[in-house]
């Protein structure tokens, strides 16, 4: 059933676009000349041990499955070639031989479900490999793309012939899966031995007789190891050495799928943890331009502060300068309130000053006039002309004065009357 890819079996390790590469090879034909599977593990091994003619007790096993695995790497495509190329015509041409003496046939896991695309897939190993690689998506294209099936073809081969050629062993079937993270070769043989007795010798199916114990295990990890070295593989380190304890293979795969997901976690974890480290980063430089910021700012406080106190000084300064003036103001507007009070009675003063020459000059106009009447008066007496003058000067003042009061004026008017010729008299004083 895991060979056909079926059933209720774990295949999350199995990539889907590869089915298509799991090939078996196992006998045509039953005893009964009716055609079998090299994909029936089961028939293919009681087929096997019908035509040895073994015999084996009730319920016993049937057969043992060889597992043969290699590192990843084993198939990387930078690697040069295993073998020159008349080496593999070689190796070619014994495998054929092999096929042709076993009655075997191979298959591929999408012929034995009868499925078939647009185009056949080729037969050859290598030839279906890039077919299969051309149609199948992205992430397997790559994964595909970075193993190199000419190795996996001269691997499996060289392992083939060597388990034909081993005492003991019979193969019933075989198959290579292709489709798993590394390639990997089961092949299921029928272990038997001779058992003679007094008078008979009977062929015996027996798992017990060839790994019933420890050391024959190992042996095969030797021989193994001896079969490959050409290919340029080794043996594995031995579980003396490792403490390695095997496992099985749903055991192993969960292990490595656990594995798998604590490394996928752990590369989310190592992702999610840059990205928040990356983003720590980017806050701490802006923290730093915060503090720089921050610091400027605190220095720019200072300096306003400073600023701030010696505007202070000065505006305290400048208030005292200011209180000064305002007192010195103050004293100054008391003086001119002291000298406008002195300059208003000494207004008064002269106002009633000017009141009491008004009232003198009056009385000096009134006196003059008197006199000018008089002077009048006397002078109509004389009809000289000299007199006639007189008069009419008389007359001229009588009448200003009638009509002035200034003093002033009335002397200007009198000077301008008194020009004169006077004929040898003084002028009237």
């Amino acid at each position: 059933m895991h060979g056909r890819r079926q059933g209720a079996y774990d295949l999350r390790h199995c990539d889907q676009d590869r089915s298509a590469l799991v090939l078996a090879g196992g006998p045509r034909l039953n005893a009964k000349e009716m055609a079998i599977s090299a994909f029936d593990v089961g028939s293919c091994l009681i087929e096997t041990a019908v035509q040895l003619g073994a015999s084996r007790p009730k319920n016993a096993m049937i057969g043992s499955e060889l597992l043969f695995t290699v590192s990843p790497g084993f198939f990387d495509v930078s690697l040069p070639a295993l073998l020159a190329p008349e080496e593999v015509l070689a190796l070619q041409t014994r495998y054929h031989s092999l096929c042709r003496n076993a009655g075997w046939r191979h298959r591929w896991l999408d012929e034995e479900r009868k499925e078939g695309g647009e185009e056949p897939l080729p037969a050859g190993l290598v030839e279906r490999w890039c077919a299969v690689r051309e149609r199948a998506g992205e992430k397997t294209f790559e994964t595909m793309g970075r193993i190199n099936p000419e190795r996996i073809h001269i691997w499996a081969m060289t392992i083939l012939l060597a388990v034909s050629e081993r005492q003991g062993w019979k193969i019933a079937c075989w198959r290579l899966d292709l489709d798993e993270m590394t390639p990997h070769l089961s092949v299921f043989i029928v272990p038997f031995y001779e058992k003679r007795t007094k008078h008979t010798t009977k062929t015996c199916v027996s798992t017990r007789h060839h790994f019933g114990k420890r050391h024959q295990l190992s042996a095969l990890q030797d021989w193994i190891g001896e079969v490959c070295a050409p290919l340029g593989l080794r043996r594995g380190i031995p579980s003396e050495i490792t403490a390695a304890r095997h496992l099985k293979p749903v055991v192993y795969r969960r292990h490595e799928r656990e594995k798998s997901e604590l490394t996928s976690r752990k590369a989310t974890l190592n992702a999610e943890r840059a990205a928040f480290e990356e983003e720590m980063r980017g806050k701490r430089i802006k923290l730093e331009q915060w503090q720089m910021e921050l610091a400027d700012r605190e220095a720019a406080i200072v300096s306003r502060e400073a600023e701030d106190e010696a505007l202070a000084e000065t505006l305290k300064v400048r208030e005292q300068e200011l209180s000064r003036r305002e007192i010195s103001e103050r004293t100054s507007r008391g003086r001119l309130s002291e000298r406008s009070k002195s300059l208003e009675k000494d207004r008064k003063a002269a106002e009633e000053k000017f009141i009491q020459m008004d009232r003198r000059l009056k009385e000096l106009a009134r006196v003059i006039h008197d006199g000018l009447a008089v002077s009048h008066a006397i002078l109509e007496m004389d009809t000289s002309d000299e007199a006639q003058t007189l008069r009419d000067v008389v007359t001229a003042l009588k009448i200003t004065l009638d009509h002035q009061s200034d003093i002033g004026t009335l002397i200007t008017r009198w000077q301008e009357r008194t020009r004169f010729p006077t004929h040898g008299l003084a002028r009237p004083g």
